[in-house]
């Protein structure tokens, strides 16, 4: 269940310019959960406006325009699933993101992305959670209908792995968060 939760001060950003920015950014999660554009892939694609009085909003010490850059200030934190994605990915991701804004806000040169930050954070595996249920990557892909890709499959089977040798080498117990395991009944 990817989720892009978007920071701006107060006045950034205007209801339509937010509706075109959740549509691509909703369209960057789907790639995330492995292109399922599918009733249960949007089901687990939020994106989340967070509006900061911007006499609260301070860079480089100051909450005026001093230290920003012309495009605005804004804090995109996307947080996915462990292990659904690569870091090549993630570099990806940062540019469609600062192209999204670009668009959706007229931006007219690469530098005016310079005070839009975008983090990329990944939840450990079985940290989500909805309808009282355990969302594992596994049953995330299920429910948004993933279709098969042999190569993600194996490179998510790989990572757990090498993730899981080394928590046994660690000594890590047994039922340590954070390590896959795949179920019967995703």
């Amino acid at each position: 269940m990817p989720l892009f939760q978007v920071e701006y001060p107060s006045g950034s950003l205007s209801a339509p310019q937010k509706s075109a920015l959740a549509e691509k950014l909703t369209h960057l999660l789907l790639l995330i959960e492995g292109g399922a554009d599918t009733p249960g892939g949007r089901e687990l694609s939020y994106v989340l406006f967070r509006e900061v009085p911007a006499e609260d909003w301070y860079v480089g010490g100051s909450s005026g325009p001093q230290y920003v850059a012309p495009g605005g200030k804004f804090i995109i934190n996307l947080t996915i699933p462990e292990a659904s994605t690569t870091q090549s990915f993630k570099e990806d991701i940062h540019t469609k993101v600062n192209a999204a804004l670009a668009e959706v806000l007229g931006w007219n040169s690469p530098q005016d992305g310079m005070s839009a930050w975008v983090m990329v954070r990944e939840m450990p595996e079985g940290s989500w959670g909805a309808n009282g249920q355990t969302y594992t990557l596994e049953r995330i892909a299920k429910h948004a209908a993933v279709p098969a890709d042999p190569l993600r499959r194996q490179f998510v089977q790989g990572y757990f792995t090498a993730k899981g040798t080394l928590y046994g080498k660690a000594g890590f117990p047994a039922d340590t968060s954070g390590l896959y395991k795949p179920s019967t009944n995703a």
